[in-house]
């Protein structure tokens, strides 16, 4: 679609948007779906091969790519890479050092170091493959970042079950932020964990939920107690869309996809 390239030229971060609008349109028929020959531009060639450095030389997951693509593309759109063809083989490092600077208006210091350490991964790629002629990765400075500046605050046991009792169940959207800050406290969940549930992960035979861990790639079994049980049950039967998605947490308003992340 126009459209869409040229918020991916233009504003990279719109482009969750347009892709949810897109789908939207796709749902109510409104939109329907040509196959057209895209041809991929000079920025969307260098991540393509950059991601996949990524995926077969280092071993990263998927997710982990996109997020590195995210300040990627930023970078590439900002230097002009699709406006000059020679703008990344002619980087400078005053360059890079004004794309950081207006990074660090809207990141903060822990963000920014590992924007820098992605910046890094990526000068270094150019420079093997001969596409830039300067060390530029060896020249940008770590961001400092000091332990336990910082400091976590946690919700107390007591506390979090206070703030259970006073949610009100009573509607579609209760029962579900219900139900996913239940799973999220009882079992230590990360959200993405939590996001990444599936109705197929429930195994009420065995009073067991299946939870796969982003970090380790591996697949925990946990008991489903009584609680999670009958937050699962009430959130199942009146709380959840009907839908023929395979997500548990679906959005309330069109479209239903999964929860966000």
């Amino acid at each position: 679609m126009l459209a869409r390239q040229v918020f991916h030229a233009r504003k990279p971060r719109w482009m969750a948007g347009v892709l949810r609008l897109e789908d939207y349109l796709k749902t109510r028929g409104w939109l329907k779906h040509k196959r057209c020959s895209h041809r991929r531009t000079l920025s969307e060639n260098t991540l393509k091969r950059f991601s996949e450095h990524l995926k077969k030389d280092r071993g990263l997951a998927g997710s982990t790519i996109q997020g590195q693509n995210k300040y990627l593309r930023r970078l590439l759109v900002f230097i002009g890479v699709d406006r000059r063809r020679a703008a990344l083989r002619e980087l400078k490092l005053e360059r890079v050092h004004r794309f950081l600077r207006r990074a660090s208006q809207r990141c903060s210091r822990r963000t920014m170091k590992g924007v820098v350490g992605i910046i890094r991964g990526f000068l270094r790629f150019q420079y093997t493959q001969g596409v830039l002629r300067e060390l530029l990765h060896t020249q940008i400075d770590s961001v400092r970042v000091y332990r336990e500046e910082l400091l976590p605050h946690p919700l107390r046991w007591l506390e979090l079950q206070k703030l259970l009792q006073r949610m009100d169940r009573s509607t579609s959207l209760g029962s579900r932020d219900f139900t996913i800050l239940l799973l999220a406290a009882s079992y230590g969940l990360r959200r993405s964990e939590v996001a990444a549930l599936t109705l197929d992960d429930i195994d009420w035979r065995t009073r067991t939920l299946r939870i796969f861990q982003t970090k380790t790639r591996q697949t925990l079994a946990l008991p489903i107690t009584a609680p999670i049980g009958r937050a699962l049950v009430v959130y199942l039967r009146k709380g959840r869309p009907t839908s023929d998605r395979r997500q548990l947490f679906l959005r309330l308003r069109a479209p239903l996809v999964q929860k966000a992340r």
